[in-house]
């Protein structure tokens, strides 16, 4: 029975050549990417909580040394911190986790907006540009070069000028 639904069941391949359907684009491009953005903002979160603990402990293992008069070790304690510091600009944890943060955000309101919208519509052409152009500004800055439009830009409901 399942291999009778997997034979019938409407596939649809992209080749990078043809246009996609507003509903093949939901399914061979946001949905994935908003999966990868949805488990990308844990791992963010948890590297940056993991780092900062280790900032933190550092500098209370060196305050402790110093009260201890154990003053030989605090130099070394810092320099630790000083290296957790050094990743998390490094790696740019904070502003990773804002944009993974902001990209989920996004996705979902764009996905309300695309659910919310009636048969008729989804059917134009100002809706279907808005929801591609914005979705791929959603991936441009997730990756840290643009940034995300949150409005409909020029061109009304009809989609302005059509080429």
């Amino acid at each position: 029975r399942n291999e009778t639904l997997s034979k019938r069941a409407y596939q649809v391949a992209d080749d990078g050549l043809r246009a996609l359907s507003a509903p093949d684009y939901i399914d061979l491009r946001v949905v994935p990417y908003e999966k990868a953005f949805e488990l990308r903002a844990p791992r963010n979160a948890y590297a940056l909580t993991v780092c900062q603990l280790f900032v933190f402990a550092s500098t209370t293992v060196s305050s402790a040394f110093g009260a201890f008069n154990l003053s030989e070790w605090i130099p070394v304690m810092m320099a630790l911190g000083a290296a957790f510091n050094g990743f998390i600009a490094f790696r740019q944890l904070e502003e990773r986790l804002a944009r993974s943060n902001a990209a989920v955000v996004s996705v979902r309101r764009l996905m309300i907006w695309w659910h919310g919208l009636s048969v008729i519509e989804k059917r134009l052409a100002g809706n279907k540009m808005f929801l591609v152009n914005t979705m791929e500004a959603v991936i441009q800055a997730e990756a840290g070069s643009t940034y995300i439009p949150t409005s409909k830009e020029s061109g009304g409901e009809d989609g302005g000028d059509e080429r």
